[in-house]
């Protein structure tokens, strides 16, 4: 049975595209054969790998519990669940999530119908490819690539927003949501935002099964998204 759900977040540099838009080493990258990581220490055994390598962080909260509607919405900003306001909120979206329905939304510039491709248990979730869907697409306003904008913010916990890459200077617009603490990932990938409502959207997303490739069973689809007031 399919089912939604809906997460805000909050932007607080302006790496986060106006689109709103492995290897088993947790490491986020967008390459095209993710690996599988090694059984060691964190530092080196979470990359974040997919076929062009972006990564993105943020922390989540729920917004509504009630079991009749038909999805439900993560809300993100720039302080991540049960972490300390790493900086200043200068915008503020939402997420609503489909887990296992139908295609939806339309090809484009936008996150609107785009899939959580990429899916690690204890590490993050990782989307943003709304040109091809796997890992191995993805483009900003900026195009398809630009420069890493600031490394201050760290990835401090779970619902961190932050931006997947292929490197030095290579974001575009796949992005991940840490679903734990992964410092290893601090100057190598750039925060930008923290879900702030919604977390137990990403928890749900984080469950699903996957396959060998961290690809999950079920489509994980945002259906829609947009820009809420900072203070809402």
């Amino acid at each position: 049975m399919a089912s939604a759900a809906s997460m805000q977040l909050v932007h607080c540099h302006r790496t986060l595209p106006s689109l709103f838009q492995s290897s088993h080493t947790q490491n986020v990258y967008n390459v095209c054969m993710p690996q599988v990581p090694p059984l060691c220490s964190p530092a080196t055994a979470r990359a974040l790998t997919s076929r062009s390598r972006y990564a993105s962080s943020l922390s989540v909260t729920q917004l509504s519990r009630a079991p009749s509607i038909k999805y439900r919405r993560m809300v993100c900003n720039s302080m991540a669940n049960e972490v300390e306001l790493q900086a200043k909120v200068t915008t503020k979206c939402f997420f609503d999530v489909e887990i296992g329905g139908e295609p939806v939304g339309e090809k484009g510039y936008g996150y609107k119908g785009c899939s959580f491709h990429r899916i690690i248990k204890d590490f993050m979730i990782q989307g943003g490819d709304f040109t091809e869907g796997d890992g191995t697409g993805g483009i900003s306003i900026y195009g398809s690539k630009f420069a890493d904008e600031s490394f201050s913010l760290k990835h401090v916990g779970p619902g961190v927003l932050s931006m997947a890459n292929a490197g030095p200077d290579t974001n575009g617009s796949q992005f991940f949501i840490c679903t734990v603490k992964t410092p290893w990932l601090d100057n190598r990938h750039v925060v930008f935002g923290n879900v702030v409502d919604g977390m137990d959207v990403v928890r749900k997303l984080e469950s699903q099964e996957t396959s060998r490739t961290d690809g999950p069973r079920l489509p994980c689809r945002i259906i829609n998204c947009g820009e809420l007031p900072v203070g809402a």
